[in-house]
């Protein structure tokens, strides 16, 4: 009677089951929701019930309050700070400086922020944990053309900007500069004659940038043409620094061998894209392509593009990501509104249920483990696609339910019914798993970790701890980890590709590439 008169005090349903056999199971209160069973049982099974339903009662599901207080949190700030991305592909023309260009705007379909938003928030994106093929061969191609670019001068309206020649020469009121102007006895002093940047040279530069930080140069100029190695610039401008301060007085006595110097830079680096592209053009532009726009740099090989683009915390060392931590972040981080509400219903019926049952730790274990291992999985068989959501975490869920389900099978009078409900469960999330931004190698991966994990880390109520239980724990531990071990070692070692793995996430075409190429 004491218990009768706690669960109708309590607000949850506590809910009644009957075991048929001598294996009795702590899921079997949950999966009675779903079967009918005989009321009439024997005083000893009835004694198991009522220990089952106190353990019911005694946990309370924290985990799943707090991650979805989290995930919600992170959406709002998400939608507030970049706000929302168009729904339907569409296409902008902006003016650049001298020439119309057109460029595509990406979309998300689940009424949230920018793909490239998102990796800034923390999604999965491997360029960003790890070297990219792709970002150094941008990288690579970006410094060769600049190292044959120079400054291109309008005459008329005194603007310049950084161009190749076939760029500048096609109009006759443009002139390209190479490298600054010669002097009469610059052959005599064997003096370095510097390429041509729209608005730097090293002679003026007096405060410049070493490794993210600004230094006051000691070295001084008596002339307009300074030996290199005094000022160690490289003869080769995508070499150079930024420079934070100039003193154009070094040069006033000369400045029509500048002049390059002797016009408006409207020019400047903007990253672009989620692959670290580089274009320079203006601040106006920059911002309708929804770059990142570096006011002090004069190049593109003076600024790491791929580090504007993944944001948070800077890499250890440039231009070699390090952002292990997305594998984690992920899990908090949802594509927009649509993916939300999915999450929190998943959680509210599905996850906080087993939380009650099985404890907060347990629970949050299964839920960031596999959300952990299965963004690893995506990042290996998907390296050029965006992921987030806690998927792994989801589908590890109905894993353990799975497995008990399978455990207490005979204790159920009609075990189909919840069996096929966990089935729908799995098929709408694997169907969510094919739109963009949403990745089914993180689920599956998840599923399968979230198996493992529970056989190590859920109890049976009447299994002996005997050397048949030691053996099954000792076995789904080392699968786990030998499972973590391998897709860690592939993805930092193997150059992993695969054209067609991509047809199991997102097979809609145009929809899913369009990520590829966020703005």
């Amino acid at each position: 009677m004491v218990h009768a008169e706690s669960a109708q005090a309590n607000n949850d349903v506590v809910p009644t089951a009957t075991v048929v056999t001598g294996r009795a199971n702590p899921f079997n209160a949950f999966f009675s929701r779903f079967s009918r069973k005989n009321r009439q049982s024997r005083l000893a099974q009835q004694k198991k019930l009522l220990e089952i339903q106190e353990s019911y009662r005694s946990h309370r599901p924290y985990f799943t309050y707090w991650v979805t207080f989290v995930q919600v949190l992170v959406c709002v700030i998400s939608l507030i700070v970049y706000g929302y991305a168009p729904l339907s592909l569409s296409q902008s023309n902006n003016s650049s400086i001298f020439e119309q260009q057109r460029f595509d705007l990406t979309i998300n379909p689940w009424f949230g922020p920018h793909p490239a938003d998102l990796i800034r928030l923390g999604a999965k994106y491997t360029p960003c944990i790890r070297s990219h093929d792709e970002v150094k061969s941008r990288y690579e191609n970006q410094a060769r053309l600049e190292a044959m670019s120079g400054c291109c001068i309008d005459t008329s309206t005194g603007r310049c900007m950084q161009t190749l020649s076939q760029q500048c020469l096609s109009r006759t009121s443009l002139t390209w500069y190479r490298t600054a102007l010669k002097s009469n006895n610059s052959y005599e002093q064997r003096n370095m004659i510097y390429p041509a940047v729209c608005g730097l040279t090293p002679e003026t530069c007096t405060k410049k940038v070493f490794g993210n930080m600004p230094r006051e140069d000691d070295s001084t100029w008596p002339s307009t043409i300074v030996n290199s190695k005094v000022l160690k610039w490289s003869p080769s401008a995508v070499k150079w620094p930024i420079c934070l301060q100039q003193n154009y007085d070094r040069i006033a006595n000369n400045i029509s061998l500048y002049p390059h110097m002797d016009c408006v830079n409207i020019a400047r680096p903007c990253c672009t894209g989620v692959l670290g592209d580089c274009i320079l053009t203006s601040e106006e532009d920059c911002r309708r392509r929804r770059g990142i726009f570096h006011s002090r740099a004069h190049l593109c090989s003076q600024v790491d593009c791929i580090q504007s683009v993944c944001g948070m915390l800077e890499f250890f060392v440039a231009r070699l990501p390090d952002q292990v931590y997305r594998f984690w972040t992920v899990i908090f981080i949802h594509a927009g509104l649509i993916h939300l509400l999915i999450t929190i219903i998943f959680q509210y019926t599905i996850m906080r249920p087993l939380e009650k049952l099985a404890g907060c730790v347990r629970v949050m274990i299964i839920y960031i483990v596999s959300g952990f291992v299965g963004s690893l999985a995506s990042a290996l068989f998907l390296r050029d696609t965006i992921q987030v959501g806690p998927g792994g975490g989801q589908f590890a869920i109905l894993a353990c339910y799975l497995s008990e389900l399978f455990l207490g099978w005979r204790s159920l009078k009609r075990p189909w019914i919840p069996f096929f409900k966990i089935i729908i469960c799995l098929f709408l999330l694997f169907a969510v798993g094919l739109f963009p931004l949403v990745d089914n190698y993180a689920q599956c991966f998840g599923f399968l970790i979230g198996f493992l994990l529970n056989m190590i880390v859920f109890p049976d109520v009447n299994y002996k701890k005997n050397v048949r239980h030691l053996v099954v724990v000792t076995t789904a531990l080392a699968t786990t980890i030998a499972l973590f071990i391998v897709l860690i070692t592939l993805f930092y070692t193997v150059p992993f590709k695969c054209a067609s793995c991509k047809v199991f996430s997102c097979p809609f075409g145009e929809i899913c590439n369009s990520e590829n190429n966020a703005i």
